[in-house]
């Protein structure tokens, strides 16, 4: 009993071993270094929320991000869309009767004049990629050309990519340095946009001042190329670039232009001739508006039409030289002059825009009849009729405002343009009322001949 209660807790219980636990190790994982700027400056942890963390938040701060979180998805969305979005903001906005008109473009409704174009209109093509406004010049082009062809309903898009095309080249001419490719291209534009106005039946004045911009647009081009030391016309208006050998409208200079026209006319010439009765009784309708000419614009048109219809008779080659100034004068007049001259109620002017027009399809339609050698006929051939066609009706219109007493003045060109009759698909047959036609009178007697004499009496 004694030894029991003698005996001490140390010594009845068994020795107890301390043992220190290993510690748990932490999970492995990838130290996050997308946070935000200000918190990685701060060196404190970023929750890496959008738009804004909760650190840059709760101090007010401005929180930025050098990359994107690996949260991002489930904010704005999934990369994916992202990406999807972005690409159809920036798609052309082209559909299929754009591709249409492009494709008309470049087989059919490319400039026809001058003749043997076709090579240069497919590299003009590959450049419409870089420039805007020649892309859009193209389109609209060929959107008007095929309205007239097929009488499709195509005037609102052509209208469209002329407004665009002309928006757009405003604004690159306005750049203060130019390359060769940039020159070409608004060069390019301007013929497009030309010879789209003459597609138009409101298109005369657009087309008259679209001539006459040509003209400004070589003078553009050529006083800011310091290098330029020569210069060469072309046969549109007179239009001229700097460095001309370097241009892709190289073949389009006048001395190239009525070297092909010599050797399609030929050596001989007679067989190529205009009728004699044609081109005198067309004199004669010019000499009668002499007398009532108001400027000294009005008399030199007068002087170089009747120049270019007599040379017509005797000496064709020469007379198409003469035609590649046609135009060229509306460049050289003042502003006040060419106002006068497009102006509506300027009667005078009226009438000899509308003999202008009448010489001006006459006389090109040689060069589509003989045309390209290369196959490409019936492109010039469908660019021709809508030319046509369109100066046709911008003589019935000018001719329906005239006063009465200015309709006697309109007598020979009324009568000739209303026997202009066309077909697109029919031969060559219905050119021959004003071609040049081997030398031998077609015009119908009933219509035509005689107005010399009433003329004269």
């Amino acid at each position: 009993m004694e030894s029991s209660q003698g005996t001490s807790p140390a010594d009845s219980d068994p020795q107890i071993t301390i043992v220190r636990r290993r510690p748990i190790p932490r999970k492995g994982h990838r130290k996050s270094r997308a946070g935000c700027i200000v918190c990685k400056k701060r060196k404190v942890k970023c929750d890496e929320s959008l738009p804004q963390c909760g650190q840059c938040s709760r101090l007010g701060l401005s929180c930025q991000y050098t990359t994107a979180p690996a949260n991002v998805s489930q904010v704005v969305g999934e990369p994916r869309e992202v990406v999807q979005r972005q690409i159809h903001t920036h798609a052309p906005t082209f559909g299929i009767d754009d591709l249409k008109f492009f494709q008309n473009f470049l087989f059919h409704a490319y400039p026809p004049l001058p003749i043997e174009g076709w090579h240069v209109w497919q590299h003009v093509g590959q450049m419409s990629h870089g420039y805007t406004f020649l892309a859009h010049s193209m389109l609209g082009l060929g959107a008007s050309h095929l309205a007239v062809l097929s009488g499709a309903d195509y005037e609102q898009a052509a209208l469209r990519h002329r407004v665009t095309a002309m928006t757009a080249l405003n604004e690159h001419m306005r750049k203060p340095k130019y390359t060769r490719a940039d020159a070409d291209a608004a060069f390019a534009a301007m013929l497009n946009l030309t010879f789209q106005a003459a597609y138009m039946a409101d298109g005369l004045t657009d087309f008259m001042t679209l001539v006459r911009g040509c003209e400004s647009l070589d003078h553009f081009y050529y006083f800011r190329d310091q290098g330029s030391q020569s210069r060469q016309g072309f046969v549109v208006g007179n239009t001229l670039l700097p460095n001309f050998e370097d241009s892709a409208f190289k073949t389009f200079a006048r001395a190239t232009y009525v070297e092909k026209l010599r050797k399609l006319i030929g050596s001989s010439g007679e067989a190529e001739s205009l009728d004699a009765t044609v081109a005198e009784e067309f004199c004669v309708s010019l000499k009668r508006l002499a007398p009532i000419c108001r400027s000294v614009p009005e008399l030199q048109y007068l002087a170089m039409m009747q120049r270019i219809a007599n040379f017509a008779v005797t000496n064709p080659a020469e007379s198409y030289h003469e035609h590649t100034f046609l135009y060229e004068r509306l460049g050289e007049l003042s502003m006040e002059d060419f106002s006068s001259f497009i102006d509506p109620q300027n009667y005078v002017s009226r009438l000899i825009i509308m003999h202008m027009l009448t010489l001006d399809f006459v006389m090109s339609r040689k060069d589509v009849q003989d045309g390209n050698r290369l196959g490409s006929s019936e492109a010039y051939q469908k660019g021709y009729d809508c030319r046509k066609n369109m100066s046709v009706a911008w003589i019935s219109q000018m001719l329906s405002e005239l006063p009465n007493e200015y309709q006697v003045y309109a007598d020979w060109i009324q009568r000739f343009s209303q026997g202009l009759t066309f077909s697109f698909d029919s031969d060559d047959e219905i050119w021959k009322p004003f071609l040049l036609h081997h030398g031998k009178a077609n015009l119908p007697s009933s219509q035509y001949h005689g107005s010399v004499q009433e003329v004269e009496s």
